[in-house]
């Protein structure tokens, strides 16, 4: 299973908590497992470049999952493309279609817990937690990443359970087991992500 959401909506501290209440092997997010390329991108190249990265460091993840019978990821593919979508609203370079095309063979997982926060609370949080990069917290950015998030999870019929995270940690945790515990047995199947002109909004 894998935890989604904007930054600040808490997906770290409930794939924590899940894993520890399952037994299940956390495969932390992308930058804890390996330095990020560097922001912003050159031009058109170095976005694929650094996309290409990060398929690399999804595809080690995957590997290291292989080896446990319960994972919760930190983070999926889907996070990667909707900050393209972000990014393309500030003008800099930025490509879709292509980290959409780069996943497109990745297994998706039988479940995502998709968190979100009203913005006021996301700024309380900031204020709590100290600095976050300017680009992953602006308005614009988190609108467009929300759209993409809300195009690509409405493919994920049945695999989606969406949640409310400003509620505290232990209702969270047993709303996120009540709905894995129900969770019927999902085909095996990869990513199906977006690209800008089928997410049905301007990115």
């Amino acid at each position: 299973m894998a935890v989604e959401g904007l930054c600040l909506a808490g997906k770290s501290t409930l794939a924590a908590a899940l894993a520890g209440r399952l037994g299940a092997q956390l495969m932390p997010e992308y930058a804890d497992w390996a330095p990020l390329p560097a922001w912003p991108p050159n031009d058109e190249a170095a976005v694929r470049t650094a996309l290409e990265f990060l398929a690399a460091v999804e595809q080690e993840r995957q590997c290291a999952a292989s080896r446990y019978r319960v994972v919760v990821f930190d983070r999926c593919p889907l996070s990667l493309a909707a900050h393209e979508a972000g990014m393309r609203v500030l003008g800099v370079p930025a490509d879709v279609t292509h980290a959409a095309r780069l996943f497109a063979t990745t297994p998706m997982p039988d479940a995502v817990l998709h968190l979100t926060v009203p913005e006021p609370v996301a700024r309380e949080r900031l204020l709590a937690r100290g600095p976050l990069p300017p680009h992953l917290i602006a308005p614009p950015v988190r609108a467009a990443m929300t759209g993409y998030y809300t195009a690509a999870l409405a493919r994920l019929p049945g695999r989606v359970r969406h949640l409310d995270a400003t509620r505290p940690l232990p209702q969270l945790l047993d709303q996120a087991l009540d709905f894995l515990h129900r969770l019927a047995p999902q085909a095996a199947g990869c990513w199906v992500l977006p690209a800008p002109q089928s997410t049905g909004r301007a990115l």
